[in-house]
């Protein structure tokens, strides 16, 4: 094992190489993002916006308006469009309006559909149906130190509600905040609260706004701040996010005010003398693309699908590649940022990021053309496959992908330990940014990450490990990455400065000579202590095997002695020892009885062999046929599993569990022994062939019949699913215990004469107690394709996890396709997506295995396709349990609308000092034709 991880380590390496940038330093980006510098986040340096009157009114803030006298909402019929009246209780959404500022104390009002209140003069009622702000639509909004307000109309009269609940502009005179007069609100705000270029500009006016922006661009970010990054700490690349007003630097549309061009230029200045290179980013596009304060919207609308803002986005695109496109430290050019918003269409982004691409090819053939990937409101990213494989084309060089990691918003992240959190970064993005590496697409750029996670309390040291998670994760996107950002006045982990200043995060620069100074001697002294190492864990494995066994004897000792009669009749006859409940009586069988049975153990008798050893077919003399489970001598996984299998099984009865019959012990012998199961297991019937390797073969048979698949009519599927569901109810609530089988999948699945489906193999299984209703693991086993995403992520397991498994064996068992068999590193997918694909699309039936045709029935199909997608569902919570999955599958009840279910890349470990990659090896077992 250890060879083969320093193997992959070197080919990681030489990846590494291959994959390096044009001149960068190093072969991959490691950037810092220069945010807040030239479009300014409020958030990050919130004193910039010291000195602005009615500071908490600026552009975008959200504001409900109350009557005084009425004790009624200001509300605009149908959220715009028709009249304004004051007559609702309670404030929702047509209740809401968005300020537009224009100077201190004037604003107008936007309502919630777009259109603006508006007054016609003078005793006129006010409406919700003006497109474009103007004086009719402006208002003075006069505020008392106790939160009520007054609003004057432009043509000098007050607002008032009338005693029709209309709002009019009909007070006479100048109402007093305290008399009680019908012109009195008081106003609350609520919702969002805009802090971007937008608002800091229009809310100094252009004469204070470039004198704040001046300073700002000349302090915040400087020449020793480049030489910084480039000579301490081994930073290559800068990324610098900038506005679409710099295309008309110096005068730019108000109220933005000139300079950033002009500042862009020293950046450009300065990253050549201390040799670093440069990535723009468009950040803020004309209408704003996601309606937050760093895209610069000015009240959180999204208005830059229309066709003008976007070919104004390219002008904008072609003025900084025509300007910076010759200039030896311009790397590559972001098309646009963060375009998360479900205002922006793909095919629109699409065409976009087509036509961003001819832009910048027409003034340099050789720029990195960065495509930012949809982020989505609830911080879960949606696949990156599609954005990627959609700008893959013919002629297209140096495009890459611009993915955004953050371990912050869901609420998934909020109870994570720090463990979790970094056991994500592996599981999820580590998968995700290797298998698109993999593809033949374009390059993989996480152009935004922070040393920030979760919302616990963090000290040094789990900063430092988080950070280092992150590095090795990031550090493996072939095109690089750039942490956000350089300085942050307010969040001191989202300031790579003062993370670096103050050892949170720990970046090392390797020089050649440390290479020959420290790692070669570093390698000799590794294998050496790989070579001690060895020695140890061969010892350690030696003493926990003998330890092993002798526990395992005691287990079918004391079993025989409380459960069990001894069978050691001449004539090898067997006892059937059914009884009622669970109280299921064992027989001890002697070695020579089962040796008999078997023909000696003949290898034509052996129906399968897993971690334990294998297992042989037997028929006793009064023609009983049996199968044997044997522990081999030589294993080294086993002893643990087969010692919890007797424990368990022995406890349990059921119709749809594999009955356990009795054991033997021989010396150093041990054996259980089980019903024979004629028909194998389902795997043999759903798929036309197994994935097996040839060299684990052996004289085995592994390739199935594919008769076989036919032999399982539509109703023999639909019995068999409702089968496994009660025996897995049985496990989970109806026996004495509450078991969690841990790996539930098709070839544990044993099928009798009559295709009755029988649960096998409990080597995995737990038991819970009490009301427990989860457990935790450091060491995840099972088999991928059936184990849930808290399982592989965290090591947590319930009810919920086997819930999960079933869910996958219900969707296999409709398509007779395996889930793991749809992995594509061009698209990742498997069968639960491509499932849920068609579900949507209303193309269930696509879903079902076409050996099938037309013979069975849509409505049980429909049930099982349904079920079998609330069981796999990405959050356990969501998920049903065996009750309701048993109440579902047997009645017409209603069922929930299914949510989409998650995507888990193959892998493979039991090493439980794996770190984050741990995962769960396959427990191979090898299925011949005939079963056990």
């Amino acid at each position: 094992m250890e060879w083969l991880l320093l193997s992959l380590l070197l080919i990681s390496w030489a990846h590494s190489a291959l994959c390096a940038m044009d001149g960068v330093k190093g072969g991959k980006v490691k950037g810092v993002n220069l945010g807040g510098w030239l479009v300014v986040e409020g958030w990050m340096r919130p004193s910039l916006f010291d000195g602005i009157g009615n500071r908490d009114m600026l552009d975008g803030a959200e504001v409900q308006l109350k009557s005084v006298s009425l004790n009624k909402y200001v509300s605009a019929k149908y959220g715009g469009g028709a009249g304004v009246f004051v007559d609702q209780d309670k404030a929702d959404t047509w209740e809401t309006f968005k300020l537009w500022r224009v100077a201190e104390l004037e604003y107008q009002f936007r309502a919630v559909k777009g259109k603006f209140l508006s007054c016609a003069g003078q005793g006129a009622s006010v409406f919700a149906t003006s497109k474009s702000p103007s004086l009719n639509e402006t208002f003075t909004i006069e505020r008392s130190s106790f939160g009520r307000v007054i609003l004057k109309h432009s043509s000098g009269r007050y607002l008032q509600a009338s005693s029709k609940n209309e709002l009019k502009a009909d007070y006479v005179g100048k109402p007093g905040f305290t008399d009680g007069n019908a012109a009195i609100f008081n106003m609350t705000f609520v919702g969002n609260y805009l802090q971007g270029e937008y608002q800091l500009s229009n809310g100094h006016g252009r004469k204070n706004a470039t004198k704040v922006l001046t300073e700002h661009r000349k302090s915040y970010i400087t020449r020793e701040d480049f030489q910084f990054l480039s000579q301490q700490h081994g930073i290559n690349t800068v990324r610098i996010p900038v506005g679409w007003w710099i295309a008309k630097d110096p005068n730019p549309p108000a109220p933005y005010v000139g300079g950033s061009l002009a500042t862009l230029d020293n950046a450009f200045k300065w990253a050549k003398e201390f040799g670093l290179k440069c990535i723009i980013d468009l950040h803020a596009a004309p209408g704003s693309q996601n309606g937050k304060d760093h895209s610069s919207s000015r009240d959180g609308s999204v208005d830059w699908p229309v066709s003008d803002n976007i070919q104004q986005s390219l002008d904008t695109i072609e003025f900084l590649v025509s300007k910076y496109g010759n200039n030896s430290a311009l790397l590559g050019i972001d098309l646009l940022s963060e375009p998360h918003s479900p205002d922006v269409p793909f095919n629109t982004l699409q065409q976009y990021y087509n036509d961003g691409y001819n832009v910048v090819r027409k003034h340099s053939a050789t720029a990195y053309v960065i495509m930012c990937q949809l982020i989505s409101d609830n911080g879960a990213n949606p696949d990156p496959a599609v954005l990627y494989k959609a700008n893959t084309g013919k002629g297209k060089s140096n495009v890459v992908v611009d993915l955004h990691y953050y371990n912050l918003n869901p609420s998934i992240f909020n109870n994570m330990s720090l463990q979790e959190n970094i056991n994500y970064l592996y599981a999820t993005r580590k998968t995700q940014i290797n298998a698109l590496n993999a593809a033949n697409g374009p390059l993989v750029f996480i152009g935004e990450w922070v040393n920030e996670f979760g919302r616990g309390k963090w000290s040094l040291k789990d900063y430092q490990k988080y950070g280092s998670a992150q590095l090795d994760v990031y550090g493996s996107a072939s095109f690089g990455w750039a942490y956000w950002s350089f300085k942050n006045d307010v969040a001191n982990n989202w300031s790579f400065k003062w993370i670096i200043d103050n050892n949170y995060l720990q970046l090392t620069a390797v020089r050649k000579a440390t290479l020959q100074k420290i790692v070669i001697p570093i390698f000799a002294l590794v294998v050496t202590i790989m070579c001690v190492l060895g020695s140890i864990y061969l010892f350690k494995r030696y003493k926990t095997k003998r330890e092993g066994l002798k526990g395992l004897h005691g287990v079918l000792k004391d079993l025989m002695k409380s459960k069990s009669t001894y069978n050691d009749t001449p004539d090898n006859s067997f006892k059937d020892g059914k009884t009622e409940g669970e109280t299921q009586e064992l027989q001890v069988f002697n070695f020579a009885c089962l040796s008999n049975a078997t023909n000696n153990f003949c290898l034509k008798n052996k129906l399968g062999e897993g971690g334990f050893g294998p297992v042989y077919k037997g028929k006793l003399q009064n023609e009983q046929e049996i199968a044997v489970k044997r522990l081999s001598k030589n294993s080294g996984q086993g002893i643990e599993e087969f010692k919890n299998e007797v424990v368990l099984i022995s406890k349990l009865q059921h119709r749809n569990l594999v009955r356990l019959l009795g054991c033997g012990i021989q010396g150093k012998e041990y054996m259980l022994i089980y019903e024979y199961m004629p028909k194998g297991s389902l795997d043999a019937f759903l798929f036309v062939r197994t994935s097996f390797p040839p060299w684990l073969i052996h004289e085995c048979t592994l390739a199935t019949d594919p008769s076989k698949n036919a032999q399982l009519d539509w109703d023999k599927r639909f019995n068999i699913v409702g089968g496994i569901a009660r025996g897995l109810l049985y496990l989970h609530r109806d026996s004495r215990l509450r078991v969690i089988h841990r790996d539930l999948k098709v070839s544990n699945i044993l099928l009798d004469e009559n295709l009755t489906p029988k649960i096998s193999d409990f080597g995995m299984a737990r038991i819970f107690g009490g009301d427990q209703i989860i457990a935790e693991t450091n060491r995840v086993v099972g088999t991928f394709g059936y184990m849930s995403p808290e399982y592989i992520m965290g090591g947590k397991f319930s009810e919920k996890s086997d819930v999960f498994s079933f869910g996958v064996l219900i969707l296999e068992i409709v398509s007779s396709k395996r889930n793991n068999s749809f992995y594509n590193p061009e698209q990742p997918s498997n069968l639960l997506l491509h499932t849920w694909k068609l579900w949507n699309e209303g193309k269930w039936s696509e879903v079902v295995d076409e050996t099938l045709g037309d013979l069975y029935s849509p409505s049980e199909v429909i049930k099982c396709i349904h079920i079998g997608l609330l069981c796999v569902q990405n959050r356990a919570i969501d998920r049903p349990t065996m009750a309701e999955v048993d109440i579902m599958l047997t009645s017409e009840t209603n069922r929930p609308s299914p949510k989409e279910p998650p995507y888990t890349f193959p892998a493979s470990s039991d090493n439980p000092d794996s770190g984050p990659n741990r995962g769960s090896s396959n427990y191979v077992t090898i299925t011949a034709v005939e079963g056990r």
